[in-house]
């Protein structure tokens, strides 16, 4: 069968990295010396308010007395971070008890994320953890007043000690549904894509939102990475509410790995899927080969992966078997017939062109959009709706 790679070239300027440097529009705004990178327009994108994240930053930075990063060492500690962003999130809930219906539910979804910024980049110390329970008890609460309220699942895996939490948005009328199962990357939390759900569930497409293993969870990331993916799309496919025959998957950065072994290993339960800006192989097959670099990106990487950052044997032992070309995942083409679009730049800094296409050439309808030249991960306000559009096409087709 020939395969087939379909260009869909989008050039977007001042692509911005998910964990790469601060981009340049946000250095001068004047946070390019903090040590976590200021996402303000992610943030923002994903529900919280841009003025009220300047105000908690100023607040931080007022505290900054030794002239350094405002957010790490003795004058703008960790804690007093974690500190300053749940004040704000706590603010932000109380206004939410004085409100009703969606009003409501808005005010609490921008509550969880200053608690979720609280915790970013989501190391695993008990305060940043305490941040991070608040930020979901807050997006469970505004989903309880959605309509349809949000499922909440604990999917138990059955060969480890470990639960996956996934919250499904169903559309309001009767199934079975087509549904779009959607992953961050690293320091991506499931919360930070709830904007989709109005994009998704007006065209009468469910979305399920989960986290990777060792992000916003206490998982570790090992060579099982695909293990979550593998959970909630079982659990799906035994629900008979979901359209078993449209199911699709979304997963951008480190998700992209186990977004592309599920692609490959459970074919033919995949409708389509979409690789943003994944990480496949390379980083995972090589990091720690050189000096560990002291930024908030290297250090939540060896987190994941529960290895001390300054232990390069080690990092390079943890990661090199997630790494797809040592799951004998790459290299091969034409193997599975699943339309899968791959999104990324053409010199991103943390995966290489070569290996998004050694990953569509799997495919035998591989697409391949790229949205700039520099830079991890468009910005998704720029990136998600013709992702959108993409699915809107793959699941529902002329309907």
């Amino acid at each position: 069968m020939r395969n087939r790679i379909a260009w869909f070239v989008a050039l977007v300027l001042g692509v911005s990295g998910a964990f790469a440097a601060s981009s340049a529009e946000e250095s001068e705004a004047g946070y390019g010396h903090w040590y976590r990178q200021i996402r303000l327009d992610t943030w923002a994108w994903a529900g919280a308010d841009s003025e009220r994240i300047r105000e908690t930053l100023a607040r931080i930075e007022a505290a900054d007395v030794d002239g350094g990063m405002p957010d790490v060492g003795p004058g703008g500690s960790d804690a007093h971070w974690i500190r300053e962003f749940v004040r704000t999130g706590e603010a932000a809930r109380a206004e939410a008890a004085n409100l009703k219906g969606q009003a409501r539910a808005d005010r609490l979804v921008e509550a969880s994320m200053y608690f979720m910024i609280a915790s970013f980049p989501h190391f695993r110390e008990p305060d940043a953890m305490a941040a991070l329970a608040r930020a979901y008890e807050a997006y469970e609460q505004a989903g309880k007043l959605f309509e349809p309220p949000t499922e909440v699942w604990r999917i138990k895996l059955a060969d480890r000690d470990e639960t996956v939490t996934a919250y499904a948005h169903l559309p309001p009328h009767e199934g079975p549904w087509p549904v779009v199962l959607k992953t961050g990357g690293m320091d991506v939390l499931r919360i930070e894509f709830h904007p989709l759900r109005d994009a998704l569930l007006s065209r009468g497409v469910a979305l399920v939102l989960f986290d990777m293993p060792g992000t916003g969870n206490t998982q570790t990331l090992d060579a099982a990475s695909a293990r979550n993916h593998f959970a909630v799309l079982d659990r799906v496919l035994d629900d008979p509410r979901f359209d078993d025959e449209r199911v699709a998957l979304w997963s951008e950065s480190l998700a992209g790995n186990p977004l592309v072994e599920t692609t490959v290993r459970r074919a033919a339960d995949v409708a389509a899927a979409v690789n943003d800006c994944g990480i496949l192989h390379g980083l995972f097959a090589t990091e720690g080969s050189t000096a560990p670099a002291e930024t908030m990106q290297y250090h939540a990487y060896a987190d994941r992966f529960r290895v001390d950052p300054h232990n390069l044997a080690a990092l390079r032992t943890a990661t090199r078997p997630v790494a797809l070309g040592n799951k004998d995942l790459l290299g091969r083409v034409a193997i599975i017939d699943v339309p899968m679009l791959s999104v990324t730049t053409l010199e991103d800094p943390l995966v290489s062109l070569d290996e998004t296409l050694a990953a569509l050439k799997l495919s035998t309808r591989g697409e391949l959009r790229l949205t700039g030249r520099f830079g991890h991960c468009a910005p998704r306000s720029t990136s998600m709706p013709a992702v959108v559009n993409w699915l809107e096409y793959q699941l529902l087709g002329g309907e």
